[in-house]
């Protein structure tokens, strides 16, 4: 839900006809992209370092990706030892039927046994399609990416977590120089727990951090704008 929130907030900043489109660097689960492709922009971009993540977003968008109707542990377990890479089924699988939607985190259980994970994987999807008609999708290293005259949505791995696995090792200093550099031909708003001097914060709202109902708590969302880009 803090995705549409977040997109608000994005299109008050920078509205459609002040940039040249919509960047998302870290587009991950699409949890913001999905609320901004009907907000009237030039042009969509998604990128990703994980490229098993990006042919599945392909795969959902043009409507080729097949899933399995169900997904036992034991199928589980044979398609995270698979050798084969960016499958969009594999993917799929690898974040929707993992425990807390975490890169092969371990089967996803119900302890009710009224959840059918896959159901609501392929559900899922099926909501998405029309979202994401109009984006093109691109792995790429954020730190190789050549953006102009847009409007660039940052969510990296926040400092201090065990970020985001599949990614590998986050250089959080150097994502803020790349990030400010970004900025001086650029919207760049970034969502993240806190920011290096010359970011000052424009939104904040609490949101849950865990899933789990007996441990979980709120945190709050920030995003940050570099302040050279206000006249004071």
């Amino acid at each position: 839900m803090i995705g549409k929130h977040i997109a608000a907030q994005l299109q008050m900043l920078c509205p459609p006809d002040m940039c040249l489109g919509y960047v998302e660097p870290f587009c991950g689960s699409l949890g913001v992209m999905k609320h901004m492709t009907d907000k009237g922009y030039k042009s969509y971009h998604a990128y990703d370092k994980h490229a098993d993540l990006i042919t599945m977003w392909k795969a959902v968008r043009d409507e080729t990706i097949v899933l399995p109707d169900v997904c036992s542990e034991a199928e589980y377990g044979l398609w995270k030892d698979s050798s084969f890479e960016c499958i969009p089924e594999r993917t799929a699988i690898g974040y929707g039927m993992s425990f807390g939607g975490v890169w092969w985190g371990g089967y996803a259980r119900d302890p009710d046994g009224k959840r059918d994970y896959m159901r609501e994987l392929r559900n899922g999807f099926g909501r998405l399609l029309p979202k994401i008609k109009n984006v093109k999708f691109g792995a790429a290293d954020y730190k190789d990416l050549e953006i102009s005259d847009k409007l660039v949505y940052l969510d990296p791995p926040y400092q201090g977590t065990k970020g985001y696995s599949a990614a590998g090792h986050f250089d959080h200093n150097h994502f803020w120089s790349w990030a400010e550099k970004l900025a001086d031909n650029n919207t760049v708003v970034v969502s993240s727990p806190t920011a290096p001097e010359g970011w000052i914060q424009v939104w904040a709202s609490q949101k849950w951090r865990n899933l789990q109902k007996k441990s979980r708590r709120h945190d709050t969302e920030r995003l940050y704008i570099h302040a050279p880009i206000f006249d004071f």
